[in-house]
This record gives C-alpha cells, sequence and structure tokens, in this order.
C-alpha cells in the first residue's frame, strides 16, 4: 500500500468517526422542535398610562407600533376548533407563552389563568416561561393576553406565542442546554490542550509563542457559547453584555489574524491546506449523514447560508472561528508530535553514531594491536628475508614477499570514498567482515559532500550492512559474500548492497520480510523500517529481490 493510499484510507476513516461521534451527540440535541404552530393574534389594543386607547394591527412589526414605555398590550384571539386540529389539544398539549414584562394577565373566555407582577425592570430578570394545559373543552374560546411593557425585548416576547403537541418543560430545555453545552465542552477541551502543547514545547525549550492566542479564542468560543444560553444569570451584566454585543465576534477573528501572521511561513500554509482538506471532507461527512437523519447539525448550517445571503456575516465569522481555531489547533498538535518525533529520531541517531565510533575505536585498537605483534613478528621475517637473499633462492624470497604484502594489506585500511562518513562506515564493515570471514567487496562512487543528513545516511548503511553480515555469516565459510555499492546517478543515490543467505527467507502473506531473530523487537523488522523510513524522507524508493541463495536490497535518496 503506498503512502497516498494510506493517506486517503486516514483521512476516510477519520471523517467517518467524526461523523458518527456528531450522530452520537445529535442524540441528546433533537433538531425537531416540539412547536405545532404559533399564535395568529386576530387583534390589538394599546392603552397609554392616561388611558386613551388605539388598535394597531398585531400582523405588523412591532418597531412601527409607536409604542413608549409604560403602554399596556391587549391581543386576543380565538383558539382554533377541535375539528381542524385535534393534535392541539390533550392531556400532553400546552400553550407556551414567554414573559419578559413587567406585568402578566391572561384569560381565557374571561377566566382568569395567569397572574403575575415583577418589580424589575430588566426583561432578562423577569425571563419565565408559562405552559397552559389546553384539554379539549378549550377548543374555540377566545385568549386573550394583556401585558404592561418595559421594553421592545418586553413586547416581542409574548407574541410568539405557540402551541406545542408534548411537554417540553424538561427534555426540550436539556436539547437546548446541550445544543450549546456541548460546544463550549468542545472548546475547553481544545484551550486545556493548546495550553498542554505550550509549556510542553517551553519544558523543551521550543515554546511557540503564538498558542496562547490560539488559546484565549478557544476560551472566548467557551464564553460564548456558554453565554448565549445561561451567561446572564452568572455573569456581570457589563460583561454579559459585551460577549452578546455585535462587535464582539471581530475579537477572535483579530486574534487569529495575529496567529496566522506569527506562522506566516510556507510549511504553516503547505499543512493549514492539508488540514483544510481534511476539514472539508469531515465537514461534507458529517453534513451528509445528519442531513440524511434530519438532524440539528445540517439545519443550523442551513440558517447560516440563509443569514448569509440576507446580509448578516455573524454566521460566516461564527464559521470561520470555528474552523481556524480547529485547524490550528490540529497542526500544533501535528508539530508538537512532528518535534517530538525528530528528538527521538536525533537521540538515535546519536546512538548509532556512538555505535559506529565505538567500533572503529575497536578496530583501531584491534589494528594497533596487530601492528604492535607484527613489528616483533617482521624482526623474524626480515632476518629470513636476509638469509634467503644470501642463499640466492629467488623462489622461496618471492613467496616471503608476497606473506609480508597480504599482512601489510591487513594492517592497512582501505579507502573507499572521499566521503568520510561513507568511507568509515566501509571501513569498518570491512574489519567486521574479516572477523567474521566474510568476503567483503565495496564500491563507493560519491563525492566527499553529499546533501543527506549524516544522521540519515548513517542509519540506512548500518541497517543494510546489519542485516547483510547477520544473513550471510549463517552460510558456509567459504560461500560468505557481502557486496556493496555506493553511486549519484540522475539527482539520485543509488545504494545496493548483497549478500549469500541461508533459505528459506520468512515472509508474510504480502511478500514483507518477517525477522528470524529471536529478539524480533528492534531486530531486522525495526531495520527495514528505518530504511524505508529514511528512503520516504528523501523521496527515494526501496525495495529488495532474492534467489534461493542470494539477497538483494535497494535503496535510493533523492538528493535536494
Amino acid at each position: 500500500m503506498n503512502k497516498t493510499v494510506r493517506i486517503i484510507l486516514c483521512v476516510l476513516a477519520f471523517a467517518i468517526l467524526c461523523a458518527g461521534i456528531v450522530s452520537f451527540l445529535e442524540i441528546f440535541s433533537p433538531a425537531e422542535s416540539p412547536i405545532l404552530a404559533y399564535v395568529d393574534w386576530s387583534s390589538c389594543e394599546v392603552v397609554s398610562p392616561s388611558g386613551s386607547t388605539r388598535s394597531l394591527d398585531p400582523n405588523v412589526s412591532f418597531q412601527n407600533w409607536n409604542w413608549s414605555p409604560g403602554d399596556t398590550f391587549r391581543l386576543r384571539t380565538t383558539l382554533p376548533p377541535l375539528e381542524d386540529h385535534p393534535d392541539w389539544y390533550g392531556p400532553t398539549s400546552y400553550l407556551l407563552l414567554d414573559c419578559a414584562a413587567l406585568q402578566y394577565d391572561v384569560s381565557l373566555d374571561g377566566r382568569p389563568l395567569f397572574t403575575a407582577a415583577f418589580r424589575s425592570i430588566d426583561p432578562f430578570a423577569s425571563m419565565c416561561q408559562l405552559h397552559i394545559p389546553l384539554p379539549e373543552e378549550d377548543a374555540g374560546k377566545t385568549l386573550e393576553l394583556t401585558f404592561t411593557a418595559s421594553d421592545a425585548i418586553a413586547i416581542q416576547m409574548p407574541l410568539v406565542a405557540r402551541f406545542s403537541g408534548e411537554d417540553v418543560r424538561s427534555s426540550f430545555s436539556a436539547s437546548l442546554a446541550c445544543e450549546d453545552a456541548l460546544p463550549a465542552g468542545a472548546f475547553a477541551l481544545e484551550c486545556v490542550l493548546i495550553f498542554a502543547i505550550f509549556f510542553v514545547g517551553l519544558y523543551a525549550g521550543q515554546a511557540d509563542w503564538s498558542l496562547p492566542l490560539l488559546a484565549i479564542v478557544a476560551f472566548l468560543n467557551v464564553a460564548t457559547h456558554l453565554n448565549s444560553l445561561s451567561g446572564y444569570y452568572f455573569l456581570p451584566s457589563g460583561l454579559y453584555s459585551f460577549l452578546f454585543s455585535d462587535q464582539f465576534p471581530l475579537i477572535p477573528i483579530a486574534l487569529l489574524l495575529v496567529f496566522l501572521i506569527l506562522n506566516n511561513r510556507r510549511s504553516f500554509w503547505r499543512y493549514l491546506g492539508w488540514t483544510s482538506l481534511i476539514c472539508a471532507v469531515v465537514f461534507a461527512a458529517c453534513y451528509g449523514i445528519d442531513r440524511m437523519r434530519g438532524g440539528n447539525f445540517a439545519s443550523n448550517v442551513d440558517h447560516s447560508i440563509e443569514m448569509l445571503f440576507l446580509g448578516s456575516f455573524r454566521a460566516v465569522l461564527s464559521f470561520l472561528n470555528v474552523y481556524l481555531t480547529a485547524a490550528c489547533s490540529l497542526i500544533a498538535a501535528c508539530d508538537m508530535v512532528r518535534r517530538t518525533y525528530a528528538v527521538y529520531s536525533r537521540a538515535d541517531a546519536l546512538a548509532l553514531r556512538n555505535q559506529l565510533i565505538t567500533e572503529q575505536y575497536q578496530h583501531i585498537r584491534e589494528s594497533a594491536e596487530g601492528t604492535s605483534l607484527m613489528r616483533h613478528e617482521w624482526k623474524n621475517q626480515l632476518t629470513s628475508l636476509h638469509v634467503l637473499a644470501r642463499k640466492g633462492d629467488p623462489v622461496a624470497l618471492e613467496r616471503a614477499l608476497t606473506r609480508l604484502d597480504s599482512q601489510l594489506a591487513e594492517l592497512s585500511p582501505g579507502n573507499y570514498s572521499d566521503n568520510i562518513a561513507v568511507n568509515v562506515l566501509l571501513q569498518n564493515t570491512a574489519a567486521r567482515c574479516r572477523h567474521q570471514e566474510i568476503k567483503f567487496t565495496a564500491s563507493a562512487m560519491v563525492p566527499a559532500d553529499l546533501p543527506v543528513e549524516e544522521a540519515d545516511l548513517c542509519s540506512l548503511l548500518l541497517n543494510l550492512v546489519d542485516n547483510a553480515l547477520e544473513a550471510a555469516s549463517q552460510v558456509e565459510p567459504e560461500k560468505r559474500v557481502v557486496k556493496i555499492s555506493l553511486n549519484v546517478n540522475q539527482g539520485y543515490l543509488a545504494v545496493k548492497c548483497e549478500n549469500a543467505y541461508k533459505g528459506p527467507l520468512s515472509v508474510d502473506d504480502k511478500g514483507g520480510l518477517l525477522t528470524t531473530k529471536q529478539n524480533r523487537v528492534g531486530a531486522a523488522g525495526m531495520g527495514l523500517a528505518q530504511i524505508r523510513a529514511v528512503t520516504e524522507k528523501y523521496q527515494g524508493m526501496f525495495h529488495f529481490s532474492y534467489t534461493p541463495d542470494w539477497f538483494t536490497a535497494n535503496a535510493s535518496l533523492r538528493l535536494p
């Protein structure tokens, strides 16, 4: 499975997961309203404090009523007959009235149903909702509502009296609370995660000082959702009015713009583009599933689009706020994972380098010890050469000289490449092969300066060599062979490693190699994973082939 297919499958799986979570949360915030219809007021009279009376058309906007605080409004209507709307009446049918005025009187055919007087002139302090039962015998009666208004809010609320087919004092109120509480909880969790990412970076000495701005935006989103439902009861009136003002949505957008400016770099915009694609897929999946279910999410999206066409940009600002906050948070989390992986990669590279240095030191030490012993041996050999020269035995003299040349070659490591890292790695491999009686040949046609990180180059070569030597050491001594070649061709560094092995190979169902080592964790499987990671990092490739007794591994790295 290639990288593109894996990305697509991961995105689709993520979209399905998100859609499933949204569908589950929809259970707690039903979109279907229990409202059957709104009351159609047939007449309206206004009585001023001086006692004068005038009639108004209740179907005309109250803003054109020319009213004054303290005026008393008297609304009348006739309830529909039972035969026209039988589902509007019964033991679970109610007339819902919102109250936010100084004084209320509700009567049915002159029979008082409800009377209330509020001292506060603040409409929010006097908010309440009446649930008036509608038995079948009340059908066709005259409903009269009288209230004294203090401001425009006090007029609007009773005008939207409505019929309900069920008792919604518990379930519908709970669903309304969930519609705001669930997003608020999500933004609160997001705020905590952003601060966690920031403090982890601060502890590691790589703090991103733009993240507090993003966390503040998430916190403002928490306040917005909670404020819309019950902020009046828990927040100071000045703060409540500020959070509910038309200018407040501009503050998170401004903070997000500052965040984007602080992160104005190519990598960030590339990540934002990929994140936007993922979010678009997730959004489309959630919208499609919710549309089929008739859920609240799709309804809110449709309502936001309608408001946009009506010239209201508040919904657009809210969408941009939510999207950018979520996208930037996801990018910050991925960046933290990337930096954490980079730290561990550097640690692994350092461990590999230390291993190489240790092995090279051991090789140099053994060579030094061999040289010291050889000096003593050469004294005897030189004495023998002098004796053979005096005797005039050219054949014996030739054999002795050939033996000395061979010993000298063992003491002098070969020079494979001008690239120091490659040369040291190959010298170390040659020494290891001599100890394991493995015939080793190498060719490294590479420049002194390769545009590849030394840690990645060491990881690639060491893992290839380790696997090759491990396999070759299992073969009979006379058949042990390891070959490695490096060359640069058409902008790629090509590495080919061949070795004899003793079959059969252990492969999985997909043809992938399985380790034959007892310690399967961190053995050949881990080595192959590191090789693939390096080749993918440099947009290269890795593949292998084999015959019954010969294994070939090819890796390529694209050079910048």
